[in-house]
């Protein structure tokens, strides 16, 4: 106890020096204006580290896209808004979002078509080596995953509609690698930047609404990209609706026989558990599928800590986007 205390008073001793010296780093000698003040420059970044960041994101840039970099980086006020600003210069290519858009349509029709050999294998494994009927992939799942895609088209168009209006994805796991997705501007909302531009024509606040209709300005390659996966993310998700319901239709078929034998009556409680797997569904499932099939999926061990360093400013101009690649290498291996 008594060396605790001496300790206790040793650190106190330095702790009072600190906050002497401190206080001398403002004229009022007021550490709260001192705090306000770095918080301040910090919001800024007024330093020639702005300058550097500027120039490298700048330099790394293709010709074609550094002319766009420059008109808007001219207004970035912090390395987050740099980023962002980085980032869309790379993304506004319509080649960018036409290789999304192929990609993501090309990945979901070989999920349905992987069914067929898959359902194949799993019929020999169950009728001829008399493994367990329900570990398997049935052919009916192909099927079902398919209506579940025309049925949530409409849905789609819908929710892609609003994620572009609002600039808010149904996922909160995007394409978009970045620590602030909103850097420029308070909104993305179409709707609230038209309301504060009206509301600025009354009380002459026009900065903070020219600066939103700046971040949508800057946003727009991006904001089209989550759209994008917004609309494939839905159908994938209607898709794996259907599909795990008459799995689970199956599931209870073979258990119902299993027990009693009857037919009729496994026909009966499947068709129930069909009925209520749609309207019930493993939301866990659905969104684990929808992520899989728009590349989008968490990242997990070794390779999310991977994520962590590419995350830094200045490994963006290198590594502009990580977690995405490396999802789609993992789904070829899988």
């Amino acid at each position: 106890l008594s060396a605790s205390l001496s300790g206790n008073v040793s650190e106190f001793g330095r702790g009072m020096t600190t906050v002497r010296w401190a206080s001398k780093l403002t004229e009022s000698g007021n550490l709260n204006d001192y705090a306000n003040e770095l918080d301040q420059a910090i919001q800024r970044l007024e330093s020639t580290e702005d300058v550097d960041y500027l120039l490298n994101f700048y330099a790394s840039l293709p010709k074609q896209q550094r002319l766009e970099f420059a008109e808007k980086g001219i207004f970035a006020k912090s390395v987050d808004a740099l980023i962002e600003i980085y980032i869309n210069a790379l993304l506004s290519s319509p080649i960018t979002h036409l290789v999304n858009m192929s990609g993501n349509t090309i990945f979901q029709g070989l999920k349905l078509f992987e069914n067929l050999p898959a359902s194949a294998i799993g019929s020999f494994r169950t009728n001829v080596l008399g493994q367990d009927p329900k570990d398997r992939v049935f052919m009916e799942e192909g099927f079902y995953k398919a209506h579940g895609l025309m049925m949530g088209f409409k849905d789609a168009l819908l929710l892609s509609g609003r994620t572009f209006i609002k600039e808010e994805p149904g996922s909160a796991s995007t394409k978009i690698e970045l620590p602030n997705n909103r850097a420029i501007g308070s909104t993305g909302d179409i709707r609230e930047v038209m309301k504060n531009i009206n509301d600025a024509t009354l009380n002459g606040q026009y900065l903070p609404a020219f600066v939103d209709m700046l971040g949508v300005y800057n946003r727009m390659s991006s904001r089209f990209l989550i759209s994008e996966d917004e609309f494939f993310r839905v159908i994938a998700g209607r898709s794996a609706v259907y599909g795990e319901a008459i799995r689970r239709s199956n599931e209870v078929y073979y258990d119902i026989l299993k027990l009693t034998g009857d037919v009729e009556e496994a026909k009966l409680k499947a068709g129930a558990e069909y009925a209520n797997a749609v309207k019930n569904p493993n939301t866990e499932v659905i969104e684990n599928y929808s992520k899989e099939l728009t590349f989008t999926g968490d990242l997990d061990g070794i390779l999310a800590r991977g994520q962590s360093i590419t995350s830094h400013p200045f490994m963006k101009i290198f590594v502009p986007f990580y977690k995405t690649p490396v999802n789609i290498f993992t789904e070829v291996f899988d």
